[in-house]
């Protein structure tokens, strides 16, 4: 006899796959985005000025150093969360994942799994791998 389940816990199963295969993508991705401050010869201003002027890989990037504390920049879970949501309306599939992080763990934003599943849905509807639902 199948038991019923709701929607929220519905929600809270395809989150929990999404969330062990994002936690394992995370770990990959973070090597590969670096955290050097003056990364290819651009500094932090010109990459706060990229990042201000609308440019979603500087949004992403800043998003990661107010996530981590890095580069003198100081935690701040609240403006990661800002940047993250900057580049992921406009399609950056990396700020998608990144902020669906945020939601999961209620970093910076209130808790919502299913603001996380959609953002992490958002990221593996562009081809990211470990995201797939298949």
């Amino acid at each position: 006899m199948d038991i019923p389940l709701k929607e929220n816990n519905m929600n809270r199963l395809k989150f929990k796959h999404f969330l062990a295969y994002g936690c394992l993508a995370f770990t990959m991705v973070l090597p590969s985005t670096g955290f050097a401050c003056e990364e290819n010869g651009i500094s932090d201003e010109i990459l706060i000025e990229k990042a201000n002027q609308g440019d979603a890989v500087s949004q992403n990037k800043l998003g990661l150093y107010f996530e981590k504390g890095n580069c003198g920049f100081e935690q701040d879970y609240y403006s990661a969360a800002s940047w993250y949501q900057k580049a992921a309306i406009q399609g950056n599939a990396y700020a998608q994942f990144n902020l669906g992080f945020l939601y999961a763990y209620g970093r910076g934003v209130e808790q919502d799994y299913s603001q996380a599943l959609y953002w992490y849905q958002k990221a593996a509807d562009q081809g990211m791998p470990w995201l797939s639902s298949t």
